[in-house]
């Protein structure tokens, strides 16, 4: 498979498995008057998918063990195309919320296999290779957001505004069978149970968990931390802000591959993160704010990308499944504790900039965590040697 191959299979899967799950908040106005869900069947029908990601991701990684990297990631995106294209046009209440189940287990099976088949872009090389997937990942919350809407608005309603994104990842799954690389089509014999006991499992997933907290308490905090302090006119702005410019922090470590796999780019990202929170919950300049948090999204974008990379640098190619798996189950509960922690702190202490604290810890523990990462002789040796393969 070719360089640019590649690059578009990664990238449009990183894509197909992020803008199903964001084209949700666009239309819950509509979504609620038309089916009368209660504000509790809102949280579920957001919140659940992300708890099948933490519970599924495992059983991502004996699909993988089972059938190989491949055909895995096939079913999972068949999965997650199924389920997101008959949740929109069933139109009713529990064809909406089963097929939600349907798409989020496609998902959360898909996101170890994906980390997977990185390891194998032997033209891109790991680390490249999850820059490109994770800019897929973060382009897709930005489209997601910003075109579902009106695209609903064209098809005559919501149904068709959430069908409609099953459409790239019919596409992603179209390209596994043509493009996958034939490596790839083989079982991994190697455990697929992730070793709950391993500092690596524990730290990786932990520093992707900070990432989670970081950009899941951002984009539901910072609405109505502007709210109180009466900048309600900033809101969209600053979500604009966080969410568009978070993608340059991924094509920086996609341009920058030899920062993976080391400690000193999660701690600069780390302190970065802090210092641009602090700045924007200090400043009353409203342009000030707007940069602040756009910022603030591009530096924990970093942590995120170089967090999802970790695994290749950590432990030889086989033993990828296994570590991702049990790294994204730890960090989907992460990001759940971080919104949990997040809206306690600002019930209980009432001040406007309390739900956000969670950002802050988040970054102290990333950089405290980052200053254990080392690489294994064998995985870095080929991590460098994979990078420096010709394009």
């Amino acid at each position: 498979m070719s360089t640019a191959r590649e690059t578009v299979l990664l990238w449009l899967g990183g894509f197909a498995l992020r803008a199903p799950l964001l084209a949700v908040p666009p239309l819950l106005p509509v979504i609620i008057r038309q089916l009368g869900l209660s504000h509790t069947a809102v949280g579920l029908l957001t919140g659940f998918p992300v708890l099948l990601f933490a519970g599924a991701a495992v059983i991502g990684s004996l699909l993988i063990a089972r059938l190989g990297v491949r055909r895995a990631l096939f079913i999972s995106l068949v999965l997650t195309a199924a389920g997101g294209a008959v949740r929109g046009l069933g139109g009713s209440l529990p064809v909406l919320f089963g097929m939600t189940i349907v798409m989020g287990v496609g998902i959360a099976l898909a996101q170890p296999t994906m980390v997977a088949l990185c390891a194998r872009a032997l033209h891109l090389g790991a680390a490249r290779a999850t820059g490109v997937y994770s800019n897929g990942m973060l382009v897709a919350e930005v489209v997601a957001v910003a075109a579902t809407g009106p695209i609903a608005l064209a098809l005559g309603g919501w149904g068709g505004g959430l069908a409609i994104w099953s459409l790239p990842v019919a596409a992603a799954a179209a390209l596994v069978l043509l493009w996958g690389p034939a490596e790839a089509a083989r079982p991994v014999r190697a455990a697929w149970l992730p070793d709950w006991k391993s500092r690596d499992t524990w730290r990786v997933g932990l520093i992707l968990g900070c990432s989670s907290a970081m950009y899941q308490v951002s984009n539901a905090f910072i609405p109505t931390y502007l709210t109180a302090t009466g900048r309600l006119g900033l809101v969209a702005p600053a979500l604009t802000s966080l969410n568009l410019i978070q993608v340059f922090g991924s094509l920086a470590i996609a341009a920058m591959p030899g920062l993976v796999g080391r400690s000193r780019p999660i701690a600069v990202a780390g302190g970065l993160t802090l210092t641009f929170l602090v700045l924007m919950v200090t400043v009353p300049s409203g342009p000030l704010v707007v940069a602040a948090a756009g910022l603030l999204g591009c530096a924990a974008s970093a942590i995120f990308v170089l967090s999802l990379a970790l695994p290749h640098t950590l432990v030889p190619p086989d033993q990828v499944p296994r570590l991702s798996a049990g790294m994204f189950t730890i960090s989907y509960a992460c990001g759940f504790a971080g919104l949990l922690l997040g809206g306690q702190l600002g019930d209980r202490l009432g001040a406007p900039a309390a739900p956000l604290l969670p950002v802050a810890l988040a970054c102290i523990l990333a950089v405290s965590l980052s200053s254990g990462i080392r690489r294994t002789s064998d995985a870095a040796s080929r991590q460098v040697a994979v990078a420096g393969s010709p394009s």
